[in-house]
């Protein structure tokens, strides 16, 4: 299952990449919180390196799925 084209989702990344079917993405562009103490809106940029690189890891693995 896919997710429908020409429209915004908005949701953690990890959770709606594995909504899309592997292999149908030729370019994806990546703006993620680069863990510099930024006081978001609804989230705060700053985690220990090996929680960031975790969840780096995470989220490229899925784009690169």
């Amino acid at each position: 299952m896919g997710l429908e084209l020409n429209r915004v989702y908005q949701g953690d990344c990890i959770e709606k990449l594995a909504q899309v079917d592997a292999e149908s993405v030729d370019l994806a562009f990546a703006d993620p919180p680069f863990n510099i103490g930024y006081e978001y809106d609804v989230y705060y940029d700053r985690q220990s390196a090996e929680e960031y690189l975790d969840w780096s890891r995470r989220w490229m693995e899925t784009v690169w799925r």
